[in-house]
């Protein structure tokens, strides 16, 4: 019985490297959003929640809310982080649905994209790394 083996393929450092730093963002965008929802009362007690849009303070469900946006979306970033760190090319879109999920969550919290500066960053850490995996998709499969 003949065994065909298939040459390994080698991970380009590029895809180590990016995946590395998705996964560290990935577990910052987690703890963020598990402090929010967790910590939204002791914000709220302590008078520290942002403002929205219109210059209103935001209720600790909305906190709360914005916290349940961060744990989904980085779950979704952290599935597709995972898939595209094994070269497989469905991990892309995982990726770019968790970005868009944060994005979506944030706004609609917020009703802007520049009430909250962890909003800000999650959207463009999220941006930056789509577009630095778009280059290593020649690479997966």
């Amino acid at each position: 019985m003949a065994h065909s083996k298939q040459p390994m393929t080698r991970r380009p450092i590029s895809l180590t490297i990016i995946g590395i730093v998705a996964f560290i963002a990935v577990a910052a965008g987690l703890l963020e959003g598990f402090l929010n929802y967790f910590n939204a009362d002791i914000l709220g007690e302590n008078q520290n929640l942002p403002l929205n849009a219109d210059g209103e303070q935001l209720s600790t469900s909305d906190i709360q809310t914005y916290g349940i946006y961060g744990i989904l979306s980085s779950i979704l970033m952290l599935f597709g982080s995972l898939l595209m760190f094994f070269f497989n090319k469905v991990g892309y879109a995982l990726f770019i649905i968790g970005v868009i999920a944060a994005i979506v969550g944030g706004y609609t919290v917020f009703g802007d994209f520049y009430s909250l500066w962890t909003f800000i960053i999650r959207v463009f850490a999220g941006l930056f790394l789509v577009i630095l995996f778009a280059f290593t998709l020649k690479h997966m499969e």
